[in-house]
């Protein structure tokens, strides 16, 4: 496989399975993504929707510049710190080995609410 320099912070990969945007993805072995459990390393969210295994998505890698969209785990207050749960989203609850994901630029209101948050991994 040819080597490939991406500059514009969102790559495409296959997806191994459905994956709603906004959610936290990892890859997997095959280089292919999948949603990112709790206490998984995420590389960053899936800018557009996969509806079934083997199709093409974008995903805006936390390497890239500015603000990343998530899903939200439950309701949460802006500048709330935030953590990778089940299911690729974003709460505020530091449980279970969840991962630190960034900082909620605004708030949630409730479980499946899209967001805009500040990649950070803290200290």
């Amino acid at each position: 496989m040819a080597k490939e320099k991406h500059d514009t912070g969102t790559v495409t990969f296959e997806a191994t399975e459905a994956i709603p945007t906004g959610s936290l993805v990892k890859i997997t072995s095959a280089g292919k993504v999948s949603i990112a459990a709790v206490g998984e390393e995420p590389i960053g969210t899936a800018a557009e929707k996969a509806y079934a295994s083997g199709q093409r998505i974008g995903v805006d890698l936390f390497s890239k510049p500015g603000t990343m969209i998530g899903i939200a785990a439950g309701s949460f207050a802006a500048g709330a710190v935030l953590y990778g749960r089940n299911d690729g989203e974003v709460d505020d609850t530091n449980a279970d080995s969840a991962l630190r994901v960034g900082i909620a630029k605004e708030a949630a209101s409730a479980d499946g609410d899209l967001v805009e948050f500040i990649h950070d991994k803290g200290a």
